[in-house]
């Protein structure tokens, strides 16, 4: 199963038959796809940018009540995740997303995932109390070597997924999953001291990556005016090397930590590596991908965070482009329509 926001399923759904091309894909409920993918496309690791996150073999329950719930899933936790295979010893540790997809008129809202995750809690502390022990208790934590991923998708009050990754299944999905449940990533508060709206984009992909710009770092940041993404940079203690046509917001430009250069950004070259390439320029999709190429072939930075900006759904197989260009030059990457995106999806990732 993967999901998406409710209302880009025929994205989604499109941009799964170009990824898994011998398979079948199918809309079940607002921002639930079914794909049943052939042997040949099950050992691909996929990159989808219009999904929020994966289920990987999901099972299909029914549930008449909370109790119900809590009873399936705790037996499906015992059934997968209570010894290792040869029976030896307790499995790894494990976390558990518990969560809908809030729809108009929907029953598997934030109230109805509450109950069941509360009583999923207590169920497993009554059977299993050695495996609500082994449970990592920040649902968003990064991940550790051997932990696996239980997921319990809500699709309405009584009926809902269940999936279990192990760590070697949660690798091959790994540019697809989301830490978060549901994939959905904090987003940041409004600030009114940020130039721009921009800075929530750049704040919601730290999270969704799980890197974060570090004070003492240093990011160039392409197209940089008004100064969104630089702003949430200086916040956090970097150096920002700004590149635009035009100045940034006044308050910007007198930041001791900017160093502004005027001219074209995708013709700036920085003396030296930098620690991360920032960009949020309104340009066509193939010229940010030239942009991508050269600086990932250069290594001319460490970790980037770059838009793409579509002009039309015409343009959303550029994102298999993108995926191929990370594939030999990133380790950890990722290609995502942020819950802060408009026509557009957000490129970020780590060079190997």
């Amino acid at each position: 199963m993967h999901l998406c926001a409710p209302g880009e399923e025929q994205d989604l759904k499109d941009e799964l038959a170009r990824v898994f091309p011998a398979s079948q894909h199918a809309e079940y409920s607002p921002g639930w796809l079914q794909s049943e993918l052939t042997a040949e496309d099950s050992i691909r690791e996929p990159v989808l940018g219009f999904a929020r996150q994966v289920l990987p073999y999901a099972r299909l329950i029914e549930a008449e009540s909370i109790s119900q719930w809590a009873r399936q899933v705790v037996d499906f936790a015992i059934e997968r995740g209570d010894v290792r295979p040869d029976a030896s010893t307790d499995a790894g540790p494990w976390r558990l997303h518990v969560f809908g997809i809030p729809v108009p008129g929907g029953s598997a809202g934030p109230r109805r995932t509450a109950l069941v995750a509360k009583r999923i809690d207590e169920e497993l502390l009554e059977r299993r109390r050695r495996l609500a022990r082994r449970r990592t208790a920040d649902t968003a934590a990064a991940w550790s070597v051997e932990e696996s991923l239980l997921q319990v998708g809500l699709v309405s009050a009584t009926q809902g997924y269940l999936s279990w990754a192990s760590p070697a299944l949660r690798g091959l999905v790994r540019h697809v999953l989301s830490r978060y449940p549901g994939g959905e990533t904090p987003l940041p508060e409004r600030n009114l001291e940020a130039p721009s709206r921009a800075f929530a984009k750049l704040v919601e992909a730290q999270a969704h990556f799980g890197r974060s710009i570090a004070p003492g770092e240093v990011c160039v940041d392409l197209g940089s005016s008004p100064g969104g993404w630089a702003y949430v940079a200086l916040e956090q203690g970097a150096r920002v090397i700004a590149v635009d046509r035009s100045p940034l917001a006044p308050a910007m430009m007198k930041h001791p930590k900017l160093e502004f250069h005027q001219g074209d950004a995708f013709r700036f070259t920085p003396a030296s590596r930098v620690d991360w390439l920032l960009c949020d320029v309104a340009a066509f999709p193939q010229k940010t991908l030239a942009m991508l190429k050269e600086w990932l072939v250069a290594r001319r930075c460490l970790r980037f965070v770059v838009t793409v900006k579509f002009r039309g759904r015409e343009d959303y197989p550029i994102v298999g482009e993108f995926a191929a260009l990370l594939a030999p030059h990133a380790g950890e990457y990722s290609i995502r329509r942020l819950a802060s995106n408009k026509n557009e999806v957000t490129v970020m990732g780590e060079l190997i």
